[in-house]
């Protein structure tokens, strides 16, 4: 593959990862509070995906100590 269609295909891919949005903190203030009064838009879409990966990052967790565990 020639150079430049490697530097066409690349480009567009380092703009993008750049244009990554940062959340400032008036948002993240705003979101908790919003979290915390059950005004979030989905709420219950985005309490589910919540107790999802708490549920995961648990069992991740028991799994580690349970590996430990077997190896000692």
């Amino acid at each position: 593959m020639k150079l430049y269609k490697i530097i066409g295909l690349c480009t567009p891919l380092v703009a993008f990862t750049a244009c990554e949005k940062q959340e400032s903190t008036s948002d993240k203030v705003e979101e908790t509070v919003e979290d915390a009064l059950d005004q979030r838009p989905a709420e219950e879409v985005q309490d589910a995906g919540e107790d999802i990966k708490e549920n995961v990052e648990d069992a991740a967790e028991e799994t580690g100590d349970a590996i430990k565990e077997a190896t000692d």
